[in-house]
């Protein structure tokens, strides 16, 4: 029964991909924008998980395959197409790594505090904001390399325009948004972004296995 919120992340693709394509253009920015409204959902709309580390880790990696999934299924419903075996494989496998890593820091989050859903939602857009708040700073100082390369990495956006071979910073509403957009830098590669996604996920993961179980209330 768990497995029901899918019914609302299917729901909330859907009115995405609806609006989003009826504005965008380009196939590869839909997906992205698809990417972001499941992530926004699982959050929202995952249980929570617990027990052992072993049983927390392979539901939340099962809960972000599931995920995976409605979205690529989504991605063929809206475009029409689906991608050569490369790219949707190299999509499929940062979608789901990301939405795991996104997951654990959701358990993490619930385990700390049972109504944490609002600050994961509200550290996930402010990630994804990064180039938009963070440019002007880069830009006031002087844009150092190392500065401007950080700025676009902490992004998600970043992780899934290497994943889609697309300069999302350098397309017309980011050039045009963000100061990021005028700047050099160069996106880290995708072995490192899975790699970073995947220690961070672990350590997610532990750490919320460590942390005592909040007491059950009992029912009358």
């Amino acid at each position: 029964m768990q497995q029901l919120f899918s019914i609302p992340v299917v729901l909330t693709l859907a009115v995405t991909g609806l609006a989003a394509r009826a504005a965008i253009a380009d196939d590869k920015l839909l997906i992205v924008a698809l990417v972001i409204a499941a992530a926004f959902a699982a959050v929202l709309f995952v249980p929570r998980r617990q027990g052992s580390l072993g049983r927390v880790a392979t539901t939340t990696l099962a809960d972000a395959a599931l995920v995976t999934a409605i979205l690529l299924a989504a991605q063929v419903a809206l475009t029409g197409t689906v991608l050569d075996w490369p790219s949707g494989l190299r999509l499929a496998v940062t979608a789901c790594l990301f939405l795991a890593c996104t997951l654990a820091a959701l358990q993490l989050a619930l385990a700390a505090h049972a109504d944490a859903r609002a600050l994961v939602v509200m550290l996930l857009a402010l990630m994804l904001a990064t180039p938009l708040w963070l440019g002007p700073v880069v830009e006031a100082a002087g844009n150092p390399a190392w500065q401007t390369n950080l700025a676009v990495a902490i992004s998600p956006l970043s992780l899934f325009a290497v994943a889609l071979d697309v300069d999302l910073l350098r397309t017309s509403w980011f050039y045009e948004h963000s100061a990021i957009g005028s700047l050099r830098y160069a996106y880290p590669s995708l072995p490192a972004y899975l790699l970073v996604l995947m220690i961070l996920g672990s350590f997610f993961l532990v750490a919320a296995a460590r942390r005592p179980r909040q007491p059950e209330v009992p029912t009358q």
